[in-house]
């Protein structure tokens, strides 16, 4: 776990986050279920985030990874990058490539979004089973556009996990 903070501090040139890191290296070794960080405009909240991603993801190549990251970036400066569909895209992508599974083809919105909570819990036991644990990163919830720019345009908080995972943190 220390090695995937250095390695974010050394390699990404993130020195001033290395406390954050271990924050969040030590919230997702330990049992918590959320946690929720906020700070103002251009704090450097994603930079914070997407160096924790890429630290994990770079660990995960390991042969014994000590946690794999799921992730979804909102950005309401891009079309369709801010709204529960993408979310939920998103993260069935990640999540089928964790389990080595595919979905069935044409599926609606309501059956894409049952199966991204099946495969999320069901990632999250895999993980556990290979002694490691599921991250589950959801950066810009203030870009969230919520359900009123156009249709299939749910907020992101909606689809998220309202109860804990089982066997997954999540930020």
């Amino acid at each position: 776990m220390e090695q995937a903070v250095e390695a974010a501090a050394r390699d990404h040139r993130f020195a001033a986050e290395v406390t954050e890191l271990a924050e969040l290296t030590a919230f997702c070794a330990d049992d918590g279920g959320y946690s929720w960080w906020r700070a103002g405009p251009w704090a450097g909240k994603t930079a914070l985030m997407s160096s924790f991603v890429l630290a994990l993801s770079e660990q995960a190549l390991e042969p014994q990874p000590w946690a794999v990251a799921v992730s979804f970036f909102i950005t309401g400066r891009l079309a369709g990058q801010d709204n529960a569909a993408a979310f939920t895209d998103a993260l069935l992508g990640q999540l089928q490539e964790i389990l080595g599974q595919g979905l069935p083809e044409g599926l609606t919105p309501e059956q894409r979004d049952g199966e991204r909570q099946r495969l999320l819990r069901e990632a999250a036991r895999h993980c556990k089973e290979r002694g490691s644990r599921l991250v589950l990163v959801v950066d810009g919830l203030d870009e969230d556009r919520g359900p009123t720019v156009g249709q299939n345009s749910g907020e992101v908080r909606a689809p998220a996990p309202r109860r804990r995972v089982p066997y997954c943190r999540s930020l």
